[in-house]
């Protein structure tokens, strides 16, 4: 009976972090899938950015393309709106950048940022997973 008081503490801990390593594992796993899908549907999109005139920088991102980017990390869909990837992931949670612009874009870059990971001992990931491709698609800059 004492031995089975001293070691179901010890088996508690045991298992619980090997739970929340496991499913911290598969999330992280279903995040990259979701962030390279993401990445890869931003690459062929055609990207206008928004009017110089307008005061913006011209290599930030369009809203309408950033929003199908985010659906399409959210959902791994653009047209089904249901169920997340994974539990808790919001739009802000989803960074779409265009790390060079020079005339036009040339890469994309597609990052995860403030989402917790974890049950117990709650891991944030900042930047994490984060997925670059080479911009492919139509430009089509605004007059």
């Amino acid at each position: 009976m004492v031995e089975f008081a001293l070691a179901v503490p010890l088996l508690t801990v045991l298992f619980l972090g090997t739970f929340q390593y496991g499913y911290a594992f598969f999330l992280y796993s279903e995040l990259e899938k979701s962030v390279r899908a993401g990445a890869r549907y931003a690459s062929v999109r055609t990207y206008s950015p928004p009017t110089v005139e307008a005061g913006a920088d011209p290599a930030s991102a369009d809203p309408d393309y950033v929003d199908a980017v985010r659906d399409t990390v959210l959902y791994g869909d653009i047209t089904t709106k249901d169920i997340t990837v994974v539990p808790g992931l919001r739009p802000e949670h989803i960074v779409v950048t265009m790390p060079e612009y020079s005339a036009g874009p040339t890469r994309v870059r597609v990052c995860i940022n403030g989402y917790s990971v974890g049950f117990f001992w709650p891991v944030q990931m900042n930047n994490k997973p984060c997925v670059e491709f080479p911009y492919v698609g139509n430009f089509a800059p605004r007059n």
